[in-house]
C-alpha cells in the first residue's frame, strides 16, 4: 500500500487527545500494510485563525505520530483550502504549508482541485516542491460536463512533479 486516504471531515481540535488516539491506532494498523504515507483529506470546518492555528498544531501531533511509526503524514488539499481564512486575505493551503512542520506534515496534491481552486497546478508544485512527496492525480472531465481540467492536459503536470517534487503518483 503506498498510500491510504483517511480520517477526513474535521480535525477534532475540541477533542485531541481522543482524537490523537484514534490517528495511533490506524497508524499502527496501517504499519502492518506497509503504507509509505497515511493522508488525510479535507478538513470541512476551518474557522477563524486561531482555529487554523490550532488545526495546524493539531496536524504537527498526527505527523509526529506518523513519523514514530515509520510512515509520512500529508495532508491532501482539496479546493476549500485554495480560499482566505475566514476575515483574512490568507489562503488556508498557503498557512497551512507555512505553520506546520515539514518533518511531521507535508501535502498530497490533488491537481484537479487545485484547477477547481483556481490555482495553477505546475505553478503550485513548483513553488511547494519541497512539501509535495506525492500527488493524487484524477480528472473528473468524464464524470461531469461542468467541472475544469488543466487546459494544458496531463504532460506538464506529471512532468512538473517528477521533476520539482517527487515519485510518488
Amino acid at each position: 500500500v503506498l498510500s491510504s486516504n483517511t480520517m477526513g471531515g474535521s480535525v477534532d481540535v475540541e477533542n485531541e487527545e481522543e482524537y490523537l488516539k484514534r490517528w495511533d491506532n490506524l497508524l499502527k494498523e496501517h504499519q502492518v500494510l506497509g503504507a509509505k504515507y497515511v493522508t488525510m483529506t479535507a478538513n470541512l470546518y476551518w474557522g477563524d485563525i486561531d482555529r487554523v492555528k490550532k488545526i495546524c498544531e493539531t496536524l504537527n501531533k498526527i505527523g509526529a505520530l506518523a513519523k514514530s511509526n515509520g510512515i509520512s503524514f500529508l495532508y491532501h488539499f482539496h479546493n476549500i483550502e485554495y480560499c482566505n481564512i475566514k476575515d483574512t486575505d490568507i489562503m488556508a493551503a498557503e498557512f497551512m504549508l507555512e505553520n506546520t512542520d515539514p518533518e511531521y506534515v507535508n501535502f498530497q496534491f490533488d491537481t484537479f482541485w487545485a484547477v477547481q481552486g483556481k490555482i495553477d497546478p505546475v505553478e503550485f508544485m513548483k513553488k511547494h516542491a519541497d512539501r509535495i512527496p506525492c500527488l493524487h492525480f484524477k480528472d473528473y472531465y468524464w464524470l461531469s460536463d461542468d467541472s475544469e481540467t488543466y487546459a494544458e492536459g496531463y504532460g506538464p503536470l506529471f512532468e512538473t512533479f517528477y521533476q520539482y517534487c517527487g515519485e510518488d503518483v
